[in-house]
């Protein structure tokens, strides 16, 4: 895989932060502040890209509201499609709203993908195909895995079609035994030089007990010269397939559904490499090299938050200097608050602005992949490292202070 396909990976953190952003909007649907820091942040995002342009502009799906809301009712603008009334007292209404407006075009794009001649597009497809239509706006988890899709891993060689059949094994019980001829040493084989497959076979080793085969295992994830896990691609691999009409409001929903598919989906393993890492592991110095070489790894080579995020802890364990420690803490906080800043306080999700904004981000994280993202914003922002983990720090604390006080009383009936 060429550096140009690595960028593709890493949408899963960024556009996870949208899912925890609905989630606030389904809790307290209410107007924002025209000046708070996230509009601030979106309007300058989607400034770039000017008013609506003709082609986000679709006859409207269902009747507009008619007059101004009632208690009973609330208007939602959905990008390109006016306004519509929703039940304020129903949490999913924007949701449903909004899958009746894009189905039509999500329909032609997952019939153009499994029909497609690239092997990765196609199996994207198979996975976007088993997704079950939610009611409440959760997040979709498959209820069998795709056959289709393990012939597929079975007859290719392309990693990326391999570890997607793997994550799809993964996701639920196999009672038929569909997922026999899925394992990881078969994505070993197709993809030497990534960690993750051989950080699966330690895994296995050690739930097994076969210690020598959890130190061969290891040392084969400590040479890797990646950190490659492609359910963060779902979206990179399906988006080609895009229908060429498609409205910017059904491109940033596709792209949502995408990576909640991926999300929901198990990682190759647990970090249950942190077993093999231990504190008394670190006295034998051939396992130590292969935890250093791993941190090592996940924090120089990563492309998202959160592959370099594990290599900050791997990096402890390793023992690093607390000075390296502290450096790289400090940027991951900065990087994350960052793209919360974005999304946060988002009230309208499905407006223009914030379609714009939300497509601007992804097109630039195909681009250049998550991490140098986050790290361009920074840069952009004027602002240094060290403000924006103190900001980090504040938002986390308030979260907490306000998790606490939604708390009814002890002893108040439930």
């Amino acid at each position: 895989m060429d550096d140009k396909e690595r960028r593709y990976r890493g949408l899963g953190f960024v556009l996870g932060l949208l899912g925890i952003v609905l989630g606030a909007w389904l809790w307290h649907r209410a107007a924002s502040s025209a000046q708070s820091p996230a509009r601030v942040q979106v309007a300058r995002v989607a400034a770039k890209h000017g008013g609506v342009k003709p082609d986000e502009l679709r006859p409207a799906v269902g009747p507009a509201p008619a007059g101004p809301a009632t208690p009973e009712k609330a208007s939602l603008e959905f990008c390109g499609y006016g306004k519509f009334p929703v039940d304020a007292a129903d949490p999913g209404a924007g949701l449903t709203q909004l899958r009746k407006l894009t189905d039509a075009a999500r329909k032609k794009w997952r019939s153009t993908l499994l029909d497609n001649d690239d092997l990765r597009a196609r199996a994207a497809g198979l996975l976007l195909d088993g997704m079950p239509k939610t009611s409440d706006g959760g997040p979709p988890v498959p209820a069998t895995a795709s056959l289709a899709l393990v012939q597929l891993a079975v007859g290719s060689s392309d990693p990326a079609v391999y570890a997607l059949a793997v994550a799809d094994c993964r996701s639920h019980p196999d009672p038929d035994g569909a997922c026999a001829p899925i394992n990881a040493t078969g994505w070993a084989d197709r993809d030497p030089d990534n960690a993750l497959p051989w950080l699966m076979l330690a895994e296995q080793a050690h739930k097994a007990g076969d210690r020598d085969a959890e130190a061969r295992a290891m040392t084969r994830a400590a040479n890797a010269t990646r950190v490659e896990n492609y359910t963060d691609s779902l979206y990179a691999f399906a988006v080609t397939a895009l229908p060429s009409d498609v409205t910017p409001l059904e491109r940033w929903t596709f792209a949502i559904e995408t990576n909640d598919l991926g999300s929901a989906m198990p990682a190759p393993v647990s970090l249950g490499f942190q077993d093999y890492c231990t504190a008394d592991a670190m006295h034998d110095p051939q396992a130590h090299a292969r935890c250093d070489a791993l941190a090592e790894l996940y924090v120089s080579r990563a492309t998202t938050i959160r592959d370099f995020s594990v290599g900050i802890v791997l990096g402890q364990r390793a023992g690093w200097p607390a000075s390296r420690l502290g450096a790289l803490r400090r940027e991951q906080k900065a990087l994350m608050v960052g793209m919360i800043d974005l999304f946060s306080e988002m009230r309208t999700p499905w407006s223009c602005a914030a379609v714009r904004a939300g497509n601007a981000l992804v097109s630039e994280q195909l681009q250049n992949g998550e991490l140098a993202t986050a790290r361009a914003d920074l840069e952009r922002s004027g602002e240094s490292i060290d403000t924006r983990a103190d900001r980090y720090d504040a938002r986390m604390e308030r979260m907490v202070h306000d998790a606490q006080q939604r708390q009814p009383p002890a002893g108040r009936a439930q």
